[in-house]
């Protein structure tokens, strides 16, 4: 692992033998790479990487919301939804006959 993530030169090859024969084979491995774990990076690694650190959750973060404050956000979603659906049978409806949406 650490040969494909010392690739960092567009064009710089990496020799792998294939499955089939073993024959040597050629990969081009320059691309962006993500790494995700707990262990720190090892060797000069970290000096050419942009890292996001990471921390656990220190309370419970609740799955579901549900109380009376939720109740308006909720009807104003339920309202959008309703007039999206409208907007997009009205432009299906529109293509079918050959109307415009301004139109209907």
């Amino acid at each position: 692992m650490q040969q494909i993530l010392n690739v960092y030169c567009n064009e710089e090859k990496v020799v792998r033998a294939s499955k089939e024969n073993g024959n040597p084979v050629l990969y081009d491995c320059f691309s962006f790479k993500v790494i995700a774990g707990t262990e720190p990076l090892s060797g000069t690694l970290p000096d050419r990487v942009i890292r996001l650190d990471m921390e656990h959750n220190v309370r419970a973060v609740p799955v579901e919301i549900d109380g009376p404050e939720i109740e308006d956000i909720r009807r104003q979603l339920e309202y959008y939804k309703v007039q999206h659906e409208l907007e997009v049978t009205r432009a299906k409806i529109g293509q079918m006959a050959g109307i415009s949406l301004s139109n209907i």
